[in-house]
């Protein structure tokens, strides 16, 4: 019960350390009251890290997985998803070279990743589902970014995560995006969780044309702004 009414009050509080650009003093503060017991030092460590993903805050996350991870991941006291989380995290940290992958479109045809990023100065990696309501409300948008950006250097390389490549499909027919869109086949993922951080779906990942993260957070209501920053506009 104790425990709950904690969690509650970091829920309640945490948009204000948000505000205040005090992230790591809130982290801090959280992880001291939790770090006295093992299983609520793991179980506080997963609800700071949903909080980073979820407010898309790199410099807490950095800040959590810096100081925390290795004293909260141990065996027993994390989940394995949580684990392989942060492994993905960790494989795409800004500055690090992602695994670069070559899928096939709706029709088929091979379209490898490495094409696409050296074609474009920033190449933004969007991991959908055909059934995610967010990614049919993004999809519009970053099409209008598309439009706008892509001859001063954006480009998109989508990856369709569905279960089966015709739910995908149908979907993918729909929108008929403006840039590769692939698909990424169930019995190809071996591990797809601890090479790519996917917690939620849409998830956002940019690259320069090199294949080099520059930003693995990337919130979606800022996202115009985000595209600008890393085109140099």
């Amino acid at each position: 019960r104790n425990h709950l009414a904690l969690l509650r009050r970091l829920h309640l509080f945490y948009p204000v350390y948000e505000e205040l650009h005090q992230v790591p003093h809130f982290i801090d503060r959280a992880m001291l009251k939790a770090i006295s017991d093992d299983a609520m030092a793991g179980y506080m460590f997963k609800f700071l890290l949903d909080k980073m993903i979820s407010f898309r805050n790199e410099p807490g996350l950095s800040y959590l997985i810096t100081w925390y991870a290795d004293d909260c991941t141990e065996e027993g006291h994390m989940e394995e998803n949580t684990r392989n989380l942060l492994q993905a995290l960790e494989n795409c940290k800004p500055g690090k070279t992602i695994e670069l992958l070559t899928l096939p479109d709706v029709n088929g045809k091979m379209h490898p990743m490495k094409k696409t990023i050296a074609e474009n100065k920033i190449t933004i990696i969007l991991f959908w589902r055909a059934n995610c309501s967010h990614c049919k409300e993004f999809e519009p948008k970053l099409e209008e970014y598309y439009a706008q950006y892509h001859e001063k250097g954006l480009g998109v390389y989508a990856i369709g995560t569905d279960k089966t490549q015709e739910e995908w499909a149908v979907q993918d027919k729909l929108n008929n995006s403006p840039w590769k869109s692939v698909f990424l086949a169930y019995d190809q993922r071996k591990d797809f969780n601890k090479r790519f951080p996917v917690p939620s779906t849409p998830s956002l990942l940019a690259v320069d044309q090199n294949g080099v993260v520059v930003k693995r957070l990337i919130t979606r209501s800022k996202i115009e702004s985000e595209i600008k920053e890393m085109l140099g506009l």
